[in-house]
């Protein structure tokens, strides 16, 4: 999960600084991907613990880099441009917190 928030915090500023977008997909890919081929050698191998497990992984993975990536976006002064971006931006309000309480949900047993 550490590493799905370093990732998301790369992602969010290679895209912020312009620098390569590829650096950010890579980042991402190697968060996602471990976690996501568990799930496939879970499911051919019938193996329900496995795939709950990895697809836990894959769930706190991907809520890290969701919240990761808005807190470099909050920290760096990010702003929507446009009336509609803000209105699309809005529901981040209600969005964010709901990830983070999903998050802590499911490190708890993640932990244990």
């Amino acid at each position: 999960m550490l590493l799905s928030l370093f990732v998301g915090a790369a992602a969010a500023l290679t895209f912020v600084t312009g620098m390569r977008d590829e650096m950010a997909g890579v980042a991402v890919a190697i968060a996602l991907i471990p976690p996501i081929a568990s799930i496939g050698i879970g499911i051919s191998s019938l193996n329900t613990g496995l795939v709950l497990d990895a697809l836990t992984l894959a769930v706190m993975n991907i809520l890290s880099i969701i919240s990761a990536g808005f807190v470099v976006f909050r920290l760096i002064g990010v702003k929507p441009s446009t009336y509609h971006k803000k209105k699309q931006a809005e529901k981040m309000r209600y969005i964010l917190p709901l990830t983070v309480l999903i998050l802590l949900v499911l490190s708890l047993p993640a932990a244990l």
